[in-house]
């Protein structure tokens, strides 16, 4: 398959994902319009349908990121690039783990880092679609450092799934 095809293939992947994702919103805007809690709480639902959008998109994204990470594969400067960028994605979801446990910028709450700790919860959400992502790019790993790097990516985003969970599911429950 030529290479035009094939980014077309994948563009067309993630065209349909955000199709997928704009009618799955649509259909909860649909179903919730008039209910007095949802216009009562407007800002809230809004919020709702980002998070909402963001994840159907980011599952569905799923299969034209794969398909462009295997197409990626046989390119010589695709291995090293994709261990940095694993690593990069390791070392990003750690920042966003040590700022939300350890609120940063306390001393000054309109600094950067204080919007950073704000912030670290959207990549703390985010760590189940980065995981799979990464096993997606586990497979594509054309060599074993490469290999590697993205494994122990994924093992940094395991354990930040795992936390994730734990501290939004399970402890308010506790």
């Amino acid at each position: 398959m030529r290479l035009v095809a094939k980014l077309a293939l994948i563009v067309g992947g993630y065209v349909a994902a955000f199709a997928v994702a704009s009618a799955v919103v649509a259909v909860r805007i649909a179903l919730t319009r008039n209910a007095p809690d949802a216009i009562a709480s407007s800002g809230m639902y809004a919020g709702g349908d980002l998070l909402l959008f963001l994840g159907v998109f980011g599952a569905v994204a799923l299969v034209p990121t794969g398909a462009a990470l295997l197409s990626a594969r046989a390119a010589p400067w695709f291995g090293p690039w994709l261990g940095g960028a694993a690593v990069a994605t390791a070392l990003s979801g750690t920042f966003a783990w040590l700022a939300y446990v350890q609120p940063l910028g306390r001393a000054d709450p309109r600094g950067w880092l204080s919007i950073a700790g704000a912030l670290a919860v959207l990549r703390l959400l985010g760590a189940p679609l980065v995981a799979s992502g990464l096993a997606f790019a586990a497979l594509a790993a054309p060599s074993r450092g490469s290999r590697r790097a993205v494994m122990m990516a994924l093992a940094v985003e395991a354990l930040l799934c795992l936390y994730t969970g734990f501290h939004f599911l399970v402890a308010p429950r506790l």
